[in-house]
């Protein structure tokens, strides 16, 4: 992974999109705008990375390495053969199992981050903050494991689409008198959009994991507001001229807002500081805010 690894841009914030991860094959038109905004890449294997429009940025000190986090995705995608086998009951009936066995898990970690709070160590949090970027990084392999499968998805729906717009063309070429096969497209896009849009879960335990394994130069680039953000994070607005050091051309508008961690993630799992500044910047197509 060395050479996917990049040093920090020369300006004072380090860009990273949200929620879309490295390495799943996905793009996204607004992608190449601004070439400063990277993506997480939560430490897997090399070998699974697909390509994708903006470059990697894999966190320093990860908890877990390649070998381990590739174990844990192997564990996934038993998991989504055997509910792919099974009908509707045995798939319920698995994902209730896998998230009984993730609660478990959970609750073991908390137990510990718990013990060593009352361990009377000088330092708690410090001792307790390795566990849960264990779960952090394990849970961005999460949401980067459901938008690779999106995102093959939505690759077989462009390619089928494309056959059957030519199959109407081809008709037409070779029969006179019949007209054009009135083929449409399938209508399966806007749907895939927004299960990327869902992300399999909460954008909170997205923003909640990355805030865990980035440090407080992040600054979390997004091309829409998901349901919720904007009454959680107030007004965005261009107070901050962030279109300059994104190195985004005219007709791109950006906006950001400064928000207290706390106040984004109220119920969240670790949050070590809730006073951190989150940054959130908004890149829309349009005018320049």
């Amino acid at each position: 992974m060395e050479d996917m690894k990049q040093e920090a841009p020369s300006c004072q914030y380090r860009y990273v999109w949200m929620p879309a991860l490295w390495g799943t094959g996905q793009n996204f038109p607004l992608e190449g705008l601004v070439p400063a905004a990277e993506r997480l890449w939560p430490g897997l294997p090399a070998a699974l990375a697909r390509p994708c429009g903006a470059p990697a940025f894999e966190p320093a000190d990860l908890p877990l390495g390649a070998r381990e986090m590739g174990a844990y995705l192997n564990d996934l995608e038993a998991f989504s053969a055997e509910a792919a086998r099974g009908g509707d009951a045995v798939s319920a009936m698995l994902a209730e199992s896998l998230r009984r066995d993730q609660e478990t898990q959970l609750a073991r970690e908390l137990a510990e981050v718990q013990a060593l709070a009352g361990s009377g160590a000088a330092q708690p949090a410090a001792q307790a903050a390795p566990v849960m970027r264990q779960r952090a990084q394990r849970l961005l392999a999460w949401f980067w494991f459901q938008q690779k499968n999106l995102a093959e998805i939505a690759e077989l729906v462009r390619r089928v689409n494309s056959g059957v717009q030519g199959l109407g063309e081809g008709l037409a070429k070779d029969t006179a008198e019949t007209p054009g096969l009135e083929a449409g497209v399938i209508p399966l896009a806007t749907d895939l959009e927004e299960g990327m849009d869902e992300m399999g879960g909460d954008w909170r335990r997205w923003l909640e994991a990355a805030l865990a394994l980035t440090g407080e130069e992040t600054v979390f680039v997004l091309d829409r507001l998901p349901e919720g953000l904007e009454a959680a994070a107030g007004p965005f607005d261009g107070g901050a001229d962030f279109a300059v050091q994104l190195g985004a051309p005219e007709g791109i508008a950006v906006s950001g807002a400064v928000v207290p961690a706390g106040q984004l993630l109220p119920k969240a799992v670790w949050l070590p500081d809730a006073e951190r500044a989150v940054r959130l910047v908004l890149v829309l197509a349009g005018e320049r805010a």
